[in-house]
């Protein structure tokens, strides 16, 4: 291809993707973006007016509606992405004027987002950030810090904010505007304390900020202790806490770092996420410290708590072969979730007692998970059962169906009946019930001979 178009002389094909260019918007964008000089003054408002295209052309009214966010999304992406890999772009110093007012732009966009596009596009930006940052000579990165202290908690950049605090937390590493940042993160914390507002989200600020302010006295090389003495005063919050005993990890301070946040265990005992994390943090250090006993104990909360087969597992390979079925069972008269019972009692082909869950569930109504999760675990002892329950469902279901869409998810599921011994016939008793008593349900008669009932099934 390169050499077929390296013998098309010179004018001709300037004319030609000239010609091209005006008529497709897509190609120009790239075309601009991929090959534009060093940036200045007219390249810049080409960008910005680039830029500013996309975003009108896909505007009703100044809003870009769910239909249209998808066209947006492929188009800016493309555009972003070309302005990403030109170095000249990012190289260039002029080039922060573009890459605050896409950010502006993007911060407080008027969009139906209900497809999240934004976070790919934002993200996108953020890889534009990045690089311009890492070229910047030092005078530069002070003003972009700056800039981006002064934009990231506005009210208009909330679309924005979170991928301009990461950027501020992973950027402007060195001593000048490390010491600066110091100084940015007390302001924000005293600002919030000193605040008369009561609410979740000062709470989260400070708690974040803390943290962050942690991270800059780290790299600064603080000493630990007054890190130490900086974090105590916010203990009761997760962020810090969690920061200090990563610290005290890092220190092998492990007395201390259980200490924390079995403290903080206490406080926050009736905060079932809180608890969670907690958990996953004393796993890591009863893990490292090899306290096998108190891992087991944190193990088998996390695998009551979030209800994982994996931890189960994890659990397991814990305890001996010949102490196992005794553990095993002394721990499923903790478990009160009947999903979790009944995902043991299935790894563990514990099948009578499965089907006795099953029943109990069945009570209260199945769903097509049950059968799906757990219907195959209790064949071939309990496959006669599980076909009855399996055909009282669908006989339910078609009763209670009033659209195509419905008869067919019904249709759709008596065929999975059909992989059981017995399914056929089961199945074909109610396709005639069906037949009779929904004989006024055309759409449901039509959908019923997609089933292709044959003796191949049985």
């Amino acid at each position: 291809m390169k050499d077929f178009v390296s013998k098309i002389p010179q004018n001709e094909l300037i004319d030609f993707v000239a010609t091209y260019a005006e008529n497709h918007t897509k190609f120009l964008t790239a075309l601009v973006a991929r090959f534009a000089e060093p940036v200045n003054n007219k390249k810049k408002d080409t960008f910005i007016k680039q830029f500013d295209d996309i975003v009108k052309n896909h505007s009703d009214h100044g809003f870009i509606d769910y239909r249209a966010s998808y066209g947006f999304e492929r188009e800016m992406a493309d555009f972003l992405g070309n302005l990403f890999e030109n170095s000249s772009f990012s190289n260039d110093s002029s080039a922060m004027e573009s890459i605050t007012h896409f950010t502006k732009k993007f911060g407080n966009l008027q969009i139906d987002d209900s497809n999240g596009s934004m976070t790919y596009l934002c993200e996108l930006l953020s890889n534009i950030w990045h690089s311009h940052i890492a070229n910047a000579n030092t005078e530069n990165q002070i003003e972009i810090r700056k800039w981006i202290e002064q934009h990231m908690y506005s009210k208009n950049m909330w679309m924005m904010e979170d991928n301009l605090e990461d950027i501020y937390c992973a950027s402007f590493n060195d001593e000048k505007n490390l010491k600066a940042k110091l100084k940015f993160y007390d302001k924000l914390i005293k600002d919030a304390e000193e605040s008369t507002e009561q609410s979740y989200s000062r709470e989260f600020n400070i708690a974040k900020w803390a943290a962050q302010k942690a991270d800059v006295m780290e790299k600064l090389h603080t000493n630990f202790s007054d890190i130490e003495v900086f974090l105590m005063n916010y203990r009761t919050m997760q962020e810090p806490t969690f920061k200090l005993f990563d610290l005290y990890m890092k220190v092998r301070r492990f007395a201390d770092a259980e200490k924390i946040l079995l403290k903080f265990g206490d406080l926050k005992k009736d905060n079932h996420i809180y608890q969670r994390e907690i958990a996953e943090k004393l796993k890591v250090l009863y893990t490292k410290t090899r306290q096998n006993d108190k891992l087991l104990e944190v193990v088998k909360n996390l695998v009551r708590d979030i209800e994982s087969m994996e931890l189960f597992k994890e659990f397991k390979s814990m305890i001996s072969k010949e102490n196992w079925v005794k553990e095993r069972d002394a721990f499923l008269k903790t478990v009160n979730s009947h999903k979790l019972r009944m995902d043991i009692f299935k790894e563990e082909q514990l099948t009578d007692e499965l089907y006795k869950d099953f029943c109990d569930i069945a009570k209260a109504g199945l769903t097509i998970y049950a059968f799906d999760w757990y219907g195959k675990a209790l064949c071939p002892q309990y496959e006669t059962q599980v076909v009855e329950f399996f055909r009282q469902y669908l006989d339910n279901e078609m009763m209670n169906a009033t659209t195509r869409r419905e008869y067919h998810r019904v249709v759709s599921e008596a065929k999975t009946l059909l992989t059981y011994n017995g399914g056929l016939t089961a199945v074909n008793d109610l396709q005639n019930i069906w037949q009779e008593r929904h004989k006024n349900r055309p759409a449901m008669i039509e959908e019923l001979k997609k089933l292709h009932l044959s003796k191949k099934n049985a």
